[in-house]
């Protein structure tokens, strides 16, 4: 039998709830529903506040521990969430976000935090393998920046690191230094970044580290197949050049003295601010040269004077071209004669099938220090050497696969002489 509610009125003004929910309408032409909705209202309020209730009574008495769903905070980065607790504020490039590189930690009580400051030498510790320390230093405007960190005891063998202010990599060096000390020299922009110092493998110990600043006094782009002129007028000054490379390419870059009493030198950077050459005298008389394999990307060449020379110079960059060009099978050699510092002699040969082959770079009078460089078909490096052979000779063992190769032969610094190149298989 089915159930039927009975409402039994003893008052007029007491609504039965068929009379509440039959049309949305009362008795009394509405007014009911609007009361009914009231008090469903009041109940709903009243049963959070008692579940809320029960919670902290619950946790109060140390019956165990309730957390409400975490709220997610924006990406400012690990610590900044006390500080908008506080109701500080931070730049969303500010220094210290520990999330972009996990295990560094900040280092410094002072005034200015882990900030480096330019003639300023700051010092840590790195106690444990795989600890790491963080600085950081904001740039104004494009410039060049060298941060150099030295060990002061123990058994570290520095390394450093740079970040710009999306945690991207900027820089990176270990043993740019004297001796095992890192030393970074690149290109920064306008922005903050931040420095992480840590141990190469297992050294740890004591350090310093420093920071200078400098912005190049000209900068301008240069091509491939391009001469510029430019005139370093006062010590310090320093000049840089950019140029893009769409494939890979051999570059030879001259820097040469036009007025005969500057004596020049040039540094290369690839886009990431790691240097990858500089040169001091390589070429003519106190002219500097260098000559590279690059793939495609950016590049940056510095121009300064040694120590305090000022001067008129001119900038070349060329697509690499030997002074002599030669071919060489498995089994053969070839005898040559280096004349002046800076000559290259290369010498071409294909193999057919992989095959792990070796290379011999001898001297044949006695006086000549040979230097040799194994490139591929696009003239990027596959492997280098100068006294790897007995004495001052040169020896290269590498697996190869199918194809073109070349052999570069150089004379060491500005030493010149006569010698025999061989290319055999190796054992």
């Amino acid at each position: 039998m089915r159930y039927k509610h009975r409402c039994v009125k003893l008052q007029e003004n007491i609504m039965c709830p068929n009379d509440i929910y039959s049309k949305g309408q009362s008795r009394k032409g509405g007014g009911g529903g609007f009361t009914a909705l009231l008090v469903i209202g009041g109940a709903i309020v009243f049963l959070v506040a008692a579940v809320a209730l029960g919670i902290y009574l619950f946790r109060g008495a140390g019956f165990g521990s309730f957390s409400l769903p975490d709220i997610s905070w924006p990406d400012f980065g690990r610590g900044d969430r006390d500080k908008v607790d506080q109701g500080e504020s931070k730049p969303p490039d500010g220094p210290g976000r520990e999330d972009r590189r996990p295990g560094s930690e900040d280092v410094g009580q002072d005034a200015e935090g882990h900030e480096l400051v330019p003639g300023r030498m700051r010092t840590g510790r790195i106690d444990a393998p795989g600890q790491s320390q963080s600085y950081s230093f904001r740039s104004d405007s494009s410039m060049f920046v060298t941060i150099s960190v030295s060990k002061r005891d123990g058994t570290l063998d520095p390394l450093v690191e740079l970040y710009d202010g999306s945690g991207r990599p900027a820089g990176k060096d270990d043993d740019g230094g004297a001796g095992l000390n890192a030393r970074l020299t690149t290109p920064v922009t306008r922005g903050t970044y931040d420095v992480v110092v840590r141990g190469h493998g297992s050294s740890t110990g004591g350090y310093e580290i420093s920071l200078e600043k400098m912005v190049p006094d000209r900068i301008e782009k240069i091509r491939p197949e391009e001469s510029l002129a430019g005139s370093l007028d006062r010590p310090g000054e320093v000049h840089t050049y950019r140029f893009q490379l769409k494939s890979p390419m051999r570059i030879e870059i001259n820097l040469v003295d036009a007025d005969g009493s500057f004596d020049p030198e040039l540094e290369l950077f690839n886009e990431f601010g790691r240097m990858l050459g500089r040169d001091d005298d390589g070429g003519e008389g106190r002219n500097s040269r260098l000559t590279q394999s690059l793939a495609p990307g950016g590049y940056t060449v510095m121009v300064r004077g040694h120590s305090a020379s000022t001067g008129d110079y001119r900038l070349i960059l060329n697509r690499w071209k030997p002074d002599r060009v030669g071919t060489i099978r498995t089994g053969q050699s070839r005898t040559g004669r280096i004349d002046r510092s800076g000559e290259v002699h290369a010498y071409n040969f294909r193999l057919r099938t992989s095959r792990r082959i070796e290379i011999n770079l001898e001297n044949t009078d006695g006086s000549f220090d040979p230097e040799l460089e194994l490139l591929d078909a696009e003239g990027l490096q596959i492997g280098k050497d100068d006294d790897g052979g007995n004495g001052f000779n040169s020896r290269l063992t590498e697996r190869l696969a199918r194809g073109a190769y070349t052999i570069i032969v150089k004379g060491h610094g500005l030493s010149t002489g006569e010698y025999v190149v061989s290319l055999s298989r190796a054992r």
